[in-house]
């Protein structure tokens, strides 16, 4: 469920950690430290992003469409790769 918030965010208006510093590295391994490192992604992304410049949305969606998306499905994808490194 939280993967998929996070996910939902990213879509909505969460882009991605790696477009200025990495969320930090889990403390943990296993499950734990791919929620861990999940949940640090989507957050290092609404505090540099979102929270830092609450019009950056907005702007970006009106300024330059397709650079929003392209922040935004980078979020996700370095928000899902701890987790998909999990499947067998």
């Amino acid at each position: 469920m939280l993967a998929a918030s996070g996910a939902a965010l990213g879509l909505m208006g969460a882009g991605t950690a790696s477009a200025h510093e990495s969320a930090p590295e889990p403390t943990e391994g296993g499950p734990l430290g791919a929620v861990q490192q999940t949940v640090g992604v989507v957050v290092h992304h609404l505090d540099e992003y979102h929270l830092s410049d609450p019009t950056w949305e907005v702007k970006s969606l009106l300024t330059s469409p397709q650079e929003n998306l392209r922040i935004h499905l980078a979020m996700v994808n370095e928000a899902i790769d701890p987790v998909i490194g999990l499947l067998p």
